[in-house]
């Protein structure tokens, strides 16, 4: 699978976890699955997936952050307001 393409439901899953982030200063897996209406275990699944393309830190029982994926350009998204942004003149990565 191409990990530069992102499905409008994994989409979906950024924008919550953002919304909830900057809401409630953090995600969890509960209120994801509140605000898409959706079961915890499928949230769960998402996440994994997410995760294993470096858009987010996951791990269970602890909330959700966004991360900024280094490695490969991201590609133009609906969330890319959220993702952080580097400081003027700083390198990635370092």
């Amino acid at each position: 699978m191409d990990n530069t393409v992102i499905s409008s439901t994994l989409e979906d899953y950024l924008e919550a976890i953002a919304a909830l982030v900057e809401i409630n200063g953090h995600a969890h897996t509960k209120d994801i699955a509140e605000r898409l209406n959706v079961s915890m275990s499928t949230v769960s699944s998402a996440l994994q997936t997410l995760s294993s393309r470096s858009l987010i830190t996951y791990q269970p029982h602890m909330p959700v952050l966004l991360t900024a994926r280094r490695r490969h350009p991201q590609p133009p998204c609906r969330f890319a307001r959220f993702l952080p942004k580097h400081p003027e003149g700083a390198i990635p990565g370092s």
